[in-house]
């Protein structure tokens, strides 16, 4: 796999992860190839699929009542 490439490993490109809810839960991935000098990696597990719907709608400006139509309507569509 692209992860067991030695210069990837060299270079830290390669991160562990651990996503709930997948087969196998422990994997690794690729970064996007670049860092930035002084920041920090953040990085955890995506939200599962609309787990961030009401949010991500606020922040394009929708309110509580646009986003909530949007979900009743389907056209928008929130976790379990």
């Amino acid at each position: 796999s692209v992860c067991s490439l030695p210069h990837l490993e060299e270079r830290g490109a390669v991160m562990p992860l651990t996503i709930p809810g997948l087969p196998r839960e422990d994997v690794r991935i690729v970064g996007g190839g670049f860092q930035l000098s002084d920041a920090e990696r953040a990085l955890g597990p995506p939200p599962k699929l609309g787990g961030d719907t009401r949010a991500v709608l606020s922040e394009l400006g929708y309110s509580q009542a646009e986003s909530e139509a949007l979900i009743i309507s389907g056209a928008a569509r929130e976790g379990s």
